[in-house]
């Protein structure tokens, strides 16, 4: 694990705040997004902008992390051993020890490309993010249309995060 820069998580998080950028703009999807939602556009104006872009990048964080197990294998690898003594005090010189350094670092990095995390971040979002929100949508009798339009911004999203945590972490 000492290999890993978690750093690029603060960097993933960010993601969410840029696609928001284009993807809720009036001249892409926000006017789409305006009518479906329900929401007035002089109400989009109010508020504290800071506390909505903190909350939104902390929120962000959290899903950066929550990803990071999904596009990282080798994390799940590690944890499988955790329970043992060998491995858990980092007895650096036990056959255990060794077995598994030599093993991570043969294959360790094998699926670790920005291709492979933005499949990981693809099926998160279509078997994650969208049944979630679609049991919102159906709940506050949204259209199909207005699940599509967040379902696609989460998808792309996680797409992209997962694929710069795949890459760079």
């Amino acid at each position: 694990m000492e290999n890993f820069n978690f750093s690029i998580l603060f960097v993933a998080a960010f993601i969410p705040l840029v696609v928001k950028l284009v993807w809720y703009n009036v001249k892409f999807l926000g006017n789409s997004w305006i009518k479906e939602s329900g929401v007035n556009f002089e109400d989009l104006n109010k508020g504290n902008k800071l506390k909505i872009l903190g909350l939104t990048y902390l929120f962000s964080l959290f899903i950066a992390a929550a990803l990071l197990p999904i596009v990282v294998h080798p994390i799940g690898f590690f944890a499988m051993f955790q329970h043992l003594k060998e491995v858990n005090n980092h007895d650096i010189n036990s056959e255990l020890y060794l077995s598994l350094k030599k093993l991570y670092d043969t294959h360790g990095f094998h699926f670790r490309t920005f291709k492979h995390g933005m499949l990981h971040g693809i099926l998160t979002g279509f078997l994650l993010a969208m049944p979630l929100l679609g049991i919102n949508a159906l709940l506050e009798r949204k259209s199909f249309k207005y699940l599509c339009l967040h379902a696609g911004f989460w998808i792309l999203c996680l797409m992209l995060m997962g694929g710069i945590i795949s890459q760079w972490l």
